[in-house]
């Protein structure tokens, strides 16, 4: 289990930012997905673009959010995370990122296989 005295930043910023591209993402899959059904052929490579450049920077979020939970002595991924904000000084807006990407990723894998 972690101390109780780890740092809330840079983690709390980390995943403020996925947050906000994950959102990003997912709209822009059901852009993506509406281009598909009505056949906007056009459009999807603007869309292929952008979805590129937004899974990069989730890429790199992810990378980044998981560098500093182990420079923290934590593990990867949703355990780290947990006991992160167990032990970390972290807001309710914090917590509201995390409990939100959650199923915003399930979303978003979801959407991507269609």
């Amino acid at each position: 289990m972690a101390s109780p005295a780890l740092p809330a930043q840079p983690i709390a910023g980390i995943l403020a930012n996925e947050f906000a591209t994950l959102r990003d993402f997912v709209a822009l899959l059901k852009e993506e997905q509406t281009a598909l059904v009505e056949g906007k052929i056009d459009a999807l490579t603007a869309l292929t673009e952008r979805k590129s450049a937004l899974a990069t920077r989730l890429n790199d979020c992810a990378r980044r959010r998981e560098a500093a939970l182990a420079g923290l002595g934590l593990v990867a991924g949703r355990p780290g995370m947990e006991d992160w904000l167990d032990a970390a000084a972290t807001d309710a807006a914090t917590r509201g990122n995390w409990q939100q990407l959650l199923p915003l990723a399930a979303e978003a894998r979801t959407l991507n296989e269609l």
